[in-house]
């Protein structure tokens, strides 16, 4: 019997020769059909389109089975008049959203007369679920409670938080594009460029459902749309504030966290104008941002300070009727001070981080008569930062044990690390629509994209003077001051990963139309390559992504929709899927004894000079090479099946209400076997868990010098990982001066891995493989989101944001003693309890906006203040999870310190952001 996903393919592959599209990742399309009064369909009426997002106007005829598609189109608010002689013409008015479909049916009576004006609420004919692919304009961000980041908006999507989508990895396996440019890292995936959430006109979160034009993530993307201008002036001056004396202390949960006082502030101003040039034939928008903001993580003794410039500017031009050019050109520029200063270190030894970004594109939009669309694109981005030292070769001090005047890290940071991420993509996409195919009443839209890409990324680490100190906080007694006394330094150990990626993609789609039925077959063809510099390929994959959806309007008038959808998603290639091994990327550490010599025992030193005191230039011991590694030759790319179905209806004019299932399974994750691992289980190799009872075995790996380790990163059958949600969503568009929307899901992400890009060892070690199941971080089971907003007869806006998260997983962990032989200075976190086993309090999150705008003849005026976390709660948002620390690992119950926990076991290392207030002001002419 066929598999599912076999059925898929066959299926797929059959229709190819009449496959492909709708939309793009940067436009819109509009289809629908024109019948009379009895229901017959109508050919040859006129559909013109117009729109302030629109340079002209736009016309199609229906074909012979009274439908009609309009293809490319840029999102906004829409003028659609429907004319044929002998019928009263119409006109509809219709909001096209980015990257989506919108049906618009007309039914023309039989007499001439006066135009009939009808006001649409479309509905998208998409196979994602509502709310599960949502689009925020502009217009709407700015009346929600929410922070100027992609994130942040992210957040607000059913299944979403953190910038965790679905189930995938962290954010490094999301897709971020700004006018269809990946924007992704190329070391790591993350989102790399910064932006400014006033450069766009539409951001759209998708991911479940997603048509095979998109690719490179396992959990969901990021789409933004740079304004265009248009044929009149406008723009905006916004102004934002939020000083620390509008900040509410922190509620510290937790005794053992002390309250910081440092000031902080935030502020942001911008300025964003467009316009015509020549009216209907060249158009600008510009954009320039200056952003500053501090917090101060609980107990440091200096906040993180971050000055991010932002500038952009975008060029439109009807170069002809039929051909049109969008250029824009980005630069946002980074400096951060203190990054990464917790409540253990002195500021100096904190990052200095500066970097700088650019990005550019251009695209050729080319109706080829009424029924076909050519898109050119050429686009990339390239940038680099630094994280730095304050004092240039100064070896920091850090205190691998006790700590002196509460503080374990002096002097300077450990590493300088300098990173360069870099992207060039030239695309080509046809668009064509045909009718009659198959039967006579069917039509499709078809589309076909090719697209090429070449990425590079690296990170040259070095330790800041050469080498790092390594000594020992030891305590005040009646007869003695605190003191620091030494113990090791560290040197080697730089990394410098140089690699570069090509990815080559064909994508094939059809949106076929059959009366009530869409179905939306596609097919993705991917080539990925990795290599360092200089080196032959190193990674070399070549995948097949079959996409299915299916759409039935289950009572004729689109208000009733019952989505279903198939696919397979595969991640997005990154350098850290091949980095260890890139020749010479990684060296290892050289360890060296510290004190007084010739014994080199423990000698108290100044913080300030430990260079008096000398150190064995000869070796203590030289580090395992752990990531060196060698890649199976029969590697296969790690992907994600998805499998979906939704109900979606509306009630009344206002309402729409949807229910969703969605099953995610991540395949052929990537790990990290050792080909020459050998271990023992001697009787002694134990460690001693007082909050079960249990005592756990330890594995004594016995080839840690001799003969050497040998890892291969490979496919991991052992590992797995699966992501179920249940979600319940409703919307009620502004209506009466009240809008509101929500969701609740309910969700399980469980397995036995985090990531699927090959760091995780658990098959580099058997003492990672205890307890090696279970629930996995990245997820709620259960998760309550709810907006409101209403218009008061003032004009005030009152928009509310209330968020419910039950809490992620994380697991308990112990410090494992050292096997007595063969390395007896080896150490294991090994897990105390099935992963996910504990669990994060819940989090309330209620956010608010409150907005008063004043209108004059040429301008307006609004006044706002968002107020976030107004519960003020406080809840931890990670723990110290190791319950026993190296310093007090017991291997039985009769050990003298089986009893201890660790101090740090359950102490909150990051918690909720105080409620804050940001006052503003937005000119708009």
């Amino acid at each position: 019997m066929a598999t599912p996903t076999r059925f898929i393919c066959h299926l797929l592959v059959a229709s190819a020769g009449a496959a492909l599209v709708a939309q793009s990742s940067t436009t819109s399309a509009l289809v629908g059909e024109v019948k009379n009064s009895a229901g017959k369909p109508l050919a040859g009426v006129k559909l013109s389109l117009s729109s302030e997002a629109l340079m002209g106007t736009r016309s199609v005829i229906t074909s012979a089975n009274g439908s009609f598609r309009v293809p490319v189109l840029p999102p906004g608010k829409y003028r659609v008049s429907a004319e044929a002689e002998g019928y009263t013409p119409q006109v509809r008015g219709v909001v096209l959203t980015l990257s989506n479909t919108i049906g618009l049916n007309f039914t023309l009576a039989e007499t001439a007369g006066a135009t009939v004006v009808v006001m649409d609420a479309a509905t998208s004919l998409s196979a994602a679920p509502l709310g599960t692919s949502p689009t925020f304009n502009a217009e709407t961000l700015e009346s929600l409670p929410v922070k100027r980041d992609l994130t942040s908006v992210m957040n607000l999507t059913p299944g979403i938080n953190g910038g965790v989508a679905w189930g995938g990895d962290r954010g490094n396996s999301n897709a971020y594009l700004i006018d269809g440019i990946n924007v992704g890292d190329a070391l790591y995936g993350s989102q790399y460029v910064y932006v400014n959430p006033d450069w766009f006109s539409e951001i759209q979160v998708g991911g479940l459902g997603a048509s095979a034009e998109y690719g490179g993530f396992n959990g969901g993307y990021i789409n933004s749309l740079v304004k265009r201008g248009g044929n009149d002036l406008n723009g905006s001056v916004n102004g934002y504030y939020s000083p620390d004396a509008w900040r509410a202390r922190p509620k510290l949960k937790d005794s053992r966290l002390k309250d910081t006082t440092i000031p902080t502030t935030d502020w942001d101003m911008n300025v964003n104008v467009g316009g015509p040039i020549v009216k209907d034939r060249l158009w600008y928008f510009v954009s320039a941002e200056k952003q500053f903001n501090s917090n101060a993580p609980v107990g440091a003794v200096a906040p993180v300070e971050t000055l991010n410039p932002k500038y952009l500017g975008k060029l439109t031009w009807q170069v002809a009727a039929s051909t049109t050019l969008d250029m824009f050109m980005a630069y946002d520029g980074l400096s951060r001070e203190h990054r990464g200063i917790t409540n253990q270190m002195e500021a100096v030894a904190a990052i200095q981080q500066k970097g700088t970004d650019r990005t550019y594109g251009m695209t050729m939009t080319q109706l080829m008569g009424s029924s076909a669309v050519l898109t050119v694109k050429a686009s990339g981005y390239s940038g680099s930062y630094s994280l730095g030292e304050y004092q240039p070769g100064l070896a920091s001090v850090g205190l691998g044990s006790g700590s002196f005047n509460g503080l374990t890290r002096f002097r300077n940071t450990s590493w300088h690390d300098a990173y360069l991420s870099a992207r060039g993509t030239l695309s080509a996409v046809l668009d064509f629509y045909a009718t009659g195919v198959f039967s006579a009443n069917d039509s499709h839209a078809f589309r076909i994209g090719l697209e090429g890409e070449q990425a590079r990324a690296e990170q040259v680490s070095y330790r800041v003077g050469g080498l790092t100190y390594d000594g020992t906080g030891v305590a005040a007694t009646p007869t003695t001051p605190a003191r620091v006394t030494t113990y090791r330094v560290n040197k080697g150990g730089d990394i410098n990963i140089r690699g570069n990626i090509d990815r080559t993609v064909l994508f094939v789609l059809d949106t076929w139309t059959q009366g009530r039925w869409r179905i939306q077959p596609g097919l993705r063809f991917e080539t990925f390559k990795g290599r360092g510099y200089g080196t032959s390929n190193i990674w070399s994959t070549s995948v097949v992504a079959p996409r299915l959806g299916v759409t039935l309007d289950l009572k004729g008038d689109q208000r009733f929709l019952l989505k279903a959808h198939l696919g397979r998603y595969f991640d997005g290639l990154t350098v850290v899927h091949f980095d260890r091994t890139i020749p010479g990327a990684y060296s290892r550490t050289t360890t060296h004894a510290w004190g007084a010599a010739p014994g080199y025992g423990a000698t108290t030193f100044d913080l300030n000079n430990p260079e008096a005191i000398p150190y064995n230039p000869i070796p203590l011991s030289t580090g395992t090479d752990t990531n060196t590694s060698r890649l199976d030759p029969n590697v296969k790319h790690p992907h994600t099946d998805e499998a979906l179905l939704a109900l979606d209806t509306k009630v009344g004019d206002n309402w729409s209400l949807g229910v969703s299932g969605v099953y995610r399974k991540n395949k052929n994750l990537l790990g990290r076997n050792d080909e020459r691992l050998t271990y023992n289980t001697l009787p002694g190799n134990t460690v001693y868990d007082n909050f079960t009872g249990q005592t756990l075995q330890v594995y004594g790996i016995t080839n840690v010098t001799t003969p050497g380790q040998d890892f291969v990163i490979r496919n991991q059958p052992g590992f797995h990982r699966t992501y179920t949600a249940l979600s319940f969503s409703f919307e009620r568009k502004l209506a009466s001066n009240w809008a509101t929307s929500g969701s609740y899901t309910r969700a399980l992400r469980k397995g036995n891995t985090n990531r699927s890009n090959g760091y995780d060892d658990a098959f580099a070690n058997p003492n990672y493989q205890t307890n090696f199941d279970g629930k996995l971080p990245g997820f709620n089971e259960d998760e309550l989101k709810l907006r409101g907003m209403f218009v008061a007869p003032w004009k005030t806006t009152i928009s509310v944001s209330y968020t419910y998260l039950s809490g992620e997983r994380f697991t308990r962990t112990l410090s494992a003693p050292a096997p007595a032989s063969p390395a007896a200075n080896a150490n294991y976190t090994i897990w105390a309890e099935s992963l996910g086993s504990s669990k994060y309090p819940g989090r309330h999150l209620v956010d608010m906006h409150l907005a008063h705008k004043v209108k004059f003849t040429a301008f307006s005026v609004e006044g706002f203040a968002d107020i976030y976390n107004i519960l003020n709660m406080g809840d931890a948002l990670s723990y110290g999870s190791n319950t026993r620390s190296n310093s007090s690992r017991a291997l039985t119950a009769a050990s003298a310190n089986a009893a201890v926990v660790s101090a740090t076991y359950l102490q909150a290392t990051a918690q909720e952001e105080a409620r804050n207030v940001r006052l503003g002001v937005r000119f708009r002419f």
